[in-house]
């Protein structure tokens, strides 16, 4: 179970890598989890539109996994770009950047949780909240009827909550 205790940190300050560890959630997803040797943990979700697509990306973050064992979450930008120059010969879109982003997301996930604050903290934070919105959903893989009839919900919801500004610009489209 990940650790979201603040670790006893060394006198250097410095945290080691000893285990990456992938999961697959679901058909299409894959959990990253980044332990470190003081019990703090990261987290870093990839995802793909086509399960089978998923593979290719386990398979790329354990062959990145070398690139990790014995680092330091903080060097998170040097190890950033060792995992670019290492995939420079398949190119960095697609499938490496997804696997690159888990693992950098996991990396940042244990920096916050070592400094025993929220990222937004850690960037400089210019406010303390922000809007949501709801970001799922009109997949590409779903029929032109299952379409429709899911923005009918979403616009139906948006409507049952009194935000009205999905279903004004659904309205202003059509």
């Amino acid at each position: 179970m990940p650790s979201h205790k603040r670790p006893s940190r060394r006198a250097s300050g410095r945290l080691n890598i000893p285990a990456v560890i992938c999961v697959g959630v679901k058909r299409n997803h894959e959990l990253v989890t980044v332990e470190t040797d003081e019990g703090v943990t990261g987290e870093g979700m990839a995802f793909t539109i086509n399960g089978a697509r998923i593979r290719s990306v386990e398979t790329l973050i354990q062959d990145l996994e070398p690139m990790i064992l014995g680092r330091d979450p903080h060097d998170s930008a040097a190890i950033w770009e060792e995992m670019w120059d290492a995939l420079n010969f398949v190119g960095q879109k697609g499938i490496p950047i997804i696997g690159m982003s888990a693992i950098d997301t996991a990396l940042w996930d244990i920096v916050g949780k070592a400094a025993d604050k929220p990222l937004h903290k850690l960037f400089g934070a210019a406010r303390d909240s922000v809007p949501a919105y709801a970001s799922g959903g009109l997949w590409m893989s779903l029929s032109i009827d299952e379409l429709q009839q899911e923005a009918r919900e979403f616009m139906r919801d948006a409507d049952d909550s009194g935000d009205e500004r999905p279903a004004k610009v659904a309205k202003q489209q059509r």
